[in-house]
């Protein structure tokens, strides 16, 4: 399929997933989560919520489309569970799918796949793959997402701070041995990569030697 085709049609889809939401969270908002099933996605989408807010509050964000998405589905799947018991249990079965899927995928992530990574360490070694794996494989997953989803809000003007300026910003991961660098080459492109503290401390001891 030639790129502009792919482009029109995620434009369309765009198009038609905006005109829908609004209808979807008008239908279904106004029910109360009392199902487990319901209270899983409550936490779930409002973790999810948050990570945008925080996104947005950087400047490296701004479509509400897709605040709005995730709203419209939140209620969409608590009405569904609280009101029809067949759906309840399909989405449960879907929680417990992707649980043990993803906890696969975690076991088979590869060094291989590591490497075709295009944020992890420049110069990655299978030693480094080891015992970062864990990392990696979320890094691989959600970019610098999940670290920014736990980073406290009083850094977000920091990061702001630097794309306005051109400059870069480090951030833990949820690896303390590990830092995410999020840099901007414009005010209009964010980048992020992963950097590993022990490369940092070889590099101070092998200056301080010299």
């Amino acid at each position: 399929m030639k790129p502009h085709s792919i482009d029109l049609k995620m434009l369309l889809l765009k198009k038609a997933v905006n005109a829908v939401t609004p209808r979807i969270l008008s239908l279904s908002r106004g029910v109360q989560p009392k199902t487990p099933h319901s209270k899983l996605v409550v936490k779930i989408w409002d973790r999810l919520e948050e990570a945008v807010k925080k996104e947005t509050e950087t400047g490296c964000f701004s479509d509400k489309n897709f605040l709005n998405l995730l709203r419209s589905t939140k209620q969409a799947l608590i009405f569904l569970c609280e009101g029809d018991k067949y759906y309840k249990r399909w989405l449960g079965l879907l929680f417990l799918f992707l649980s043990e899927e993803i906890a696969s995928a975690r076991e088979l992530f590869s060094y291989e796949e590591a490497l075709k990574m295009g944020c992890r360490p420049i110069g990655l070694t299978e030693e480094e793959y080891l015992r970062h794996k864990e990392t990696l494989f979320k890094f691989n997953l959600s970019g610098y997402l999940s670290s920014l989803s736990r980073l406290p809000g009083s850094r977000i003007p920091e990061i702001r701070k630097a794309r306005e300026n051109g400059a870069f910003v480090d951030f833990p991961s949820e690896d303390p041995t590990a830092i995410v660098r999020m840099f901007f080459p414009d005010r209009d492109r964010g980048e992020f990569s992963l950097f590993l503290m022990e490369r940092y401390e070889k590099h101070g001891e092998e200056k301080g030697k010299k």
